[in-house]
């Protein structure tokens, strides 16, 4: 079962929105990308909600992408769906979520928090 993410409550009693002290998840991936090659994990379905937190390794660049490949871009701007070192995004049972680095190599990791029922 995925670790729940239980926020505290403040002084007024709403949820604490911050991630910045999460306790650890027992749903947690990790790899080291090669430059160029895409690498993808499926999101399991114990829930269908999470928060998924990346870390990314200091001095790199990884590009996250949710269903559909991540890619690196080029000396052009354009429209993408990848997004560079997010801290945190909202996923769903079933999403495919691909990974990318422009870097030499990568360590990356991804810590998911279950939010739905």
């Amino acid at each position: 079962m995925t670790t729940k993410l239980n926020l505290g409550r403040d002084v007024q009693g709403y949820p604490v929105t911050s991630l910045n002290a999460p306790q650890f998840s027992d749903t947690n991936f990790k790899v080291t990308l090669a430059s160029g090659v895409a690498q993808s994990i499926t999101v399991p379905s114990d829930s269908s909600t999470y928060i998924a937190l990346f870390s990314v390794g200091t001095g790199t660049n990884v590009w996250v992408a949710r269903n559909t490949t991540a890619t690196i871009p080029t000396g052009t701007i354009g429209a993408t769906l990848s997004i560079l070192n997010p801290p945190a995004r909202t996923v769903y049972a079933g999403d495919t979520l691909s990974f990318v680095t422009d870097s030499t190599t990568a360590d990356f990791g991804v810590s998911l928090y279950a939010i739905g029922n």
